[in-house]
């Protein structure tokens, strides 16, 4: 949601800039600015996890997490938002890092 704001804003300030009559170095520096935007987009996931960290909810879990571990903290999260019990049952029982994601997820949005 933060990215595209954030690339609506320099679109709106390139389209301005085009409209003021800016000289093309200027016009030039500005689509600089809209590629390094779309760069800084790319480097975030859809659930607002950055490519280093994970992030979900504003909550920091730390670098490096999988792709189960992920899923664990979601579907905790969930949990502790809905109080409906979000549980993937054969993960939970088989898989140390849905767990792990599980029961941080569900405390770090408790009190959310």
């Amino acid at each position: 949601m933060k990215i595209g704001k954030m690339i609506t804003a320099v679109s709106a300030i390139v389209i301005l800039l085009l409209v003021a009559g800016c000289t093309q170095d200027q016009e030039r520096l500005a689509a600089a600015g809209v590629v390094a935007a779309g760069a800084a987009a790319a480097a975030y996931h859809e659930d607002g996890s950055h490519k280093d960290n994970y992030y979900h909810y504003g909550q920091d879990y730390g670098e490096g997490r999988n792709y189960d571990y992920r899923d664990g903290v979601r579907d905790g999260c969930a949990t502790s938002r809905t109080a409906r019990e979000k549980l993937d049952r054969y993960r939970w029982n088989n898989n140390d890092d849905y767990r792990s994601g599980w029961v941080a997820g569900k405390r770090q949005c408790r009190n959310m």
